[in-house]
């Protein structure tokens, strides 16, 4: 490496150069980074964080659902609010089916498509034990004793799984979020980190080479 010996410029030019490649291989890291944050935030945005919203949809409509039947219960002896209310019944729980249907093939989190899948089969036994409580209830003469007898219980096994399945699709968008913050602030540390010593090794090694090559020549020959 004569050239390098040979002239104090062309050690500076090494140097400034070898410190431009280091700067802007960091840089295309942290772009390639930056695009891989991008599709994982978008991921989380318009999937996750859209699963949990439709989760607790499903959750606040099997809650409306058990009180329209409450209001069957209540109401239904007059024939115009038995069929208003009971249509409802049926809407609510064609509806939270409606829901599932698309939601579930989009859930990720094992733990939480399990349990969705799993308030899906007993929703759908809870409304086939309705229809038999809503039998009993017109057979009695609408008496609200012998609807509510016919279905006692019947909705604790499927507010329970969709309780447990919605906190459960919201943790996974959370543990998510949280994931990617932590990620995105130890690249970002890590290439700060590599700037800087990009940076200080560069001047340290200008300076190493100005000393030796200009300074203490210019000192020997004026100490003579």
């Amino acid at each position: 490496m004569n050239w390098y010996s040979k002239s104090i410029l062309n050690r500076v030019l090494l140097v400034v150069l070898t410190a431009n490649l280091i700067v802007a291989a960091v840089a295309v890291v942290y772009l390639n980074f930056s695009l891989k944050v991008k599709d994982d935030f978008n991921s989380l945005v318009s999937t996750r964080m859209v699963n949990a919203l439709e989760a607790q949809d499903v959750l606040s409509d099997f809650k409306t659902q058990v009180q329209e039947w409450k209001n069957v219960l209540i109401r239904g002896a007059d024939p115009e609010q038995l069929d208003k209310y009971w249509g409802r019944f049926q809407q609510r729980e064609a509806s939270i089916q409606s829901q599932l249907d698309d939601l579930i093939p989009r859930i990720q989190e094992p733990q939480a498509k399990s349990l969705m899948s799993d308030f899906k089969q007993a929703h759908q036994t809870m409304g086939r034990a309705y229809r038999e409580g809503f039998e009993a209830f017109t057979r009695s003469g609408f008496d609200p004793n012998a609807g509510d007898a016919a279905v006692q219980g019947i909705d604790r096994e499927p507010a329970r799984l969709i309780v447990d399945a919605a906190t459960a699709v919201r943790e996974d968008s959370l543990d998510r979020a949280r994931t990617l913050n932590t990620v995105v602030t130890e690249r970002s540390w890590l290439v700060a980190g590599l700037l800087i010593a990009a940076i200080i090794l560069g001047t340290i090694a200008l300076i190493m080479i100005l000393l030796s090559g200009v300074v203490r020549p210019a000192q020997k020959l004026t100490s003579q």
